[in-house]
């Protein structure tokens, strides 16, 4: 059974009994110790509040489905729409003038989507095209470091937790770049693609190069 949805470990349930009954029963001793029958009320109340709020800490949170980056296959084609032309599954709608948003999505090395490029609108500012590669992936993304060694290409490291769970041998990354042909400096007042992956080591400190 999956994680996401199988329940609490046996063993963990019994502790949690345990717990629940050795609080339970300090509210009896306490009731019967001041006689109160308002006591009573307190102590059954607060007895069936632990009860509850100990009952759910054994229970595993489902995890959010990846529809962007780390996506199977299966997930990325029910969440996106193939160009008209191309290499099948490497291209996907909407297009960004003639080119289709989503391009070179490789799979043949990966069964999840972690190596594709991002088409942006001219014009598109750094911050602009950050919030569009966060949208990528699960809400919660954040960009932590930022690469700009190279005047070809900015770096980015993304962290997302979801994803790093499904795919604990990289970090995820993109390098950005400006418009084809014209000047080999980015700016950050016109990034025109992405190029998504992960980085080349576990631990995400390795983030390579301008391609």
């Amino acid at each position: 059974m999956p994680p996401s949805v199988a329940g609490p470990h046996p063993a963990r349930v019994a502790k949690s009994r345990r717990v629940v009954a050795l609080l339970c029963h300090t509210d009896v001793v306490l009731t019967w110790a001041f006689g109160g029958r308002g006591q009573r009320v307190v102590a059954a109340a607060s007895c069936l509040a632990i009860s509850l709020l100990v009952a759910g800490c054994g229970k595993e949170r489902p995890q959010p489905e990846l529809t962007g980056f780390g996506a199977t296959r299966a997930a990325w084609d029910a969440h996106h729409e193939a160009a008209p032309s191309g290499v099948d599954g490497s291209r996907y709608l909407p297009m960004v003038g003639d080119k289709a948003r989503y391009d070179f999505v490789f799979w043949e090395l990966d069964p999840r989507a972690v190596d594709y490029g991002l088409h942006f609108a001219p014009g598109t500012t750094f911050e602009q095209a950050q919030t569009q590669l966060l949208a990528e992936f699960p809400p919660g993304a954040t960009v932590d470091r930022v690469d700009g060694e190279s005047p070809r290409c900015l770096v980015l490291r993304i962290r997302s937790a979801p994803v790093e769970r499904a795919i604990p041998t990289g970090i995820p990354m993109a390098v950005l770049f400006g418009p084809e042909g014209v000047d080999p400096k980015v700016s950050r007042a016109d990034i025109r693609f992405a190029l998504l992956g992960t980085t080349l080591d576990a631990a995400g400190e390795d983030l390579g190069g301008c391609p």
